[in-house]
């Protein structure tokens, strides 16, 4: 069985500002889970203009304790492949990622886009989907694991927001800054 979910959230900030901040989301004092961030790979395509990243994150796990013992869980951190394409001349920055440790049980797909509002040029769209599907586990475990690793998954969704939200404030706020000579 999968377990998806979606959500799509609005951000009182234009996209420039939004795609801006979300590569310098991290580290964050509210997202203390997240250790680190590292840029394994980037490309810029000549032809479209399209920035390529890949990155590698690292966090603190934040799974129940039933769930990491039967995962086999031998220390509290875990690892996110992240492909990123920024597109400049559409205003689509889309983010794709997935799990590394322990995807051989369980997998935790996600795709972010953010695109411009179509009637607010100000405001900026942010669409967030999520599967999560359990491999190899019996039924019953399969979907407990899936559900509980769904609730994980939408409760640091929620806090990321809240950072990003930040960030593109500290970035609205860089601007005002007067140049000094």
């Amino acid at each position: 069985m999968v377990k998806i979910a979606g959500n799509q959230h609005v951000f009182e900030h234009k996209w420039e500002d939004v795609s801006l901040a979300s590569w310098r989301k991290y580290p964050h004092p509210n997202a203390a889970h997240v250790l680190s961030v590292d840029i394994t790979d980037r490309t810029v395509d000549q032809k479209t203009g399209i920035l390529r990243s890949t990155r590698l994150i690292s966090m603190q796990q934040q799974v129940p304790g039933w769930v990491a013992r039967i995962l086999g869980a031998s220390s509290d951190r875990a690892f996110v492949h992240e492909i990123s394409e920024v597109d400049p001349k559409n205003r689509v920055m889309t983010l794709k990622s997935q799990n590394v440790t322990f995807g051989s049980l369980l997998t935790v797909e996600e795709t972010c886009t953010y695109r411009p509002h179509p009637t607010d040029a100000g405001k900026t769209i942010f669409t967030q989907e999520v599967a999560v599907k359990a491999v190899g586990l019996n039924c019953m475990v399969s979907g407990q694991a899936e559900g509980t690793m769904l609730g994980v998954f939408q409760s640091t969704a929620s806090k990321g927001k809240e950072v990003l939200d930040d960030v593109c404030r500290m970035i609205v706020g860089e601007r005002l800054i007067p140049v000094l000579a």
